[in-house]
């Protein structure tokens, strides 16, 4: 309930692994054919709390979900979504939090 009452602002992005696997390919074509052509994305949310319930020390919420490639032919594919976001994840948190630790929900499938 924390969430969805007591939240007053948000930030987010919006992860595509097709257009990053095109702007980290570096001519890797086989990169490009292989993840470019899954339809996979992964989200991160920043949730501003605004009333923290006694005792918790975090004035924020990350919420991070992910859809990878599904099939087990592709096995490498899954692999390098999951650096995406890992590393995407990586970064959205760096532009965040300050010198304090983000609690965080990681879902995916």
């Amino acid at each position: 309930a924390v969430v969805s009452t007591q939240s007053t602002g948000h930030k987010e992005k919006y992860i595509d692994y097709s257009q990053l696997a095109i702007a980290n390919s570096e001519g890797a074509d086989d990169m490009i054919n292989r993840v470019q052509t899954k339809d996979n994305i992964g989200i991160a949310c920043c949730l501003d709390i605004k009333e923290p319930t006694h005792g918790t020390r975090h004035s924020k919420l990350m919420i991070l979900n992910t859809h990878i490639s599904w099939d087990p032919e592709y096995s490498d594919v899954k692999l390098i979504q999951n650096i995406m976001f890992m590393s995407e994840v990586d970064s959205f948190v760096k532009d965040i939090k300050g010198s304090y630790s983000i609690p965080m929900i990681v879902c995916g499938d």
